[in-house]
């Protein structure tokens, strides 16, 4: 039986039941985590080998792209929620307005939506790309010609 509050004192074993079995379980779950990086690091090692590359700047140059227009989107969002707080007043000492609030939630998503998918073509995304080409294909007359490569121009 549990006679008081568990004590977590330095270097010690929690005082609950299992107390021990439960610090060895963590412990158990760091050393697997560690042993499955060290793993991905040893295939991934391979995998270049077999390869004879990865396209490791390619695949940084896209992650830094992608997380530039997601800060972007983000930003677009807070500056969504900030503008229709003042607007809306759905939050406050009065209590909440359920409506409004989603009223806002749906603004806010659609602004970081376009935010975001405007700069990925504009930033020419590789994946991007890949989706917007094969939904063009698949919905003809539906989706804008993006940017010319050559000429930065739409056609």
């Amino acid at each position: 039986m549990l006679a008081g509050p568990p004590s977590f004192g330095a270097g010690s074993t929690p005082a609950v039941p299992y107390g021990e079995q439960v610090a060895r379980s963590q412990a158990l779950a760091i050393s697997y985590s560690v042993a499955m990086i060290l793993y991905l690091a040893a295939l991934l090692a391979l995998l270049r080998r077999a390869l004879g590359g990865l396209g490791g700047r390619e695949i940084a140059g896209s992650v830094a792209r992608v997380a530039a227009a997601a800060a972007a989107a983000g930003a677009a969002a807070w500056s969504g929620r900030v503008l229709l707080d003042g607007w809306f007043k759905a939050y406050g000492p009065q209590g909440t307005n359920t409506l409004l609030g989603l009223v806002e939630i749906g603004v806010c998503t659609a602004l970081a939506g376009a935010v975001y998918i405007l700069l990925v073509r504009r930033l020419r995304v590789p994946e991007a790309e890949y989706v917007y080409r094969h939904l063009s294909a698949r919905f003809p007359g539906r989706f804008r010609s993006g940017v010319s490569a050559e000429a930065g121009t739409t056609g």
